[in-house]
């Protein structure tokens, strides 16, 4: 894949959770808000993946939990 074919494919995958952001935290600060959201998915589902939630409990009812704070905290600017 070129640089170009994947630049576009970059920007396409990227979008909706630019658009996202943008719309809790405004223009100025989505990107920031979407690399704090991708990094903290990211390293939930690598956590998962690697076995290391065995504490127990329900880890959809986790991620649900640690996305809307997540969320929360970007709309009222903590």
């Amino acid at each position: 894949m070129g640089t170009i074919q994947f630049d576009a494919a970059r920007a396409a995958t990227s979008a909706p959770v630019l658009r996202a952001t943008a719309a809790a935290v405004g223009a100025d600060h989505a990107l920031d808000a979407a690399r704090l959201l991708t990094a903290w998915a990211t390293g939930f589902v690598t956590m998962e993946l690697a076995g290391a939630f065995r504490l127990g409990g329900d880890l959809d009812d986790a991620y649900d939990y640690g996305i809307a704070h997540h969320v929360g905290s970007l709309v009222s600017g903590e």
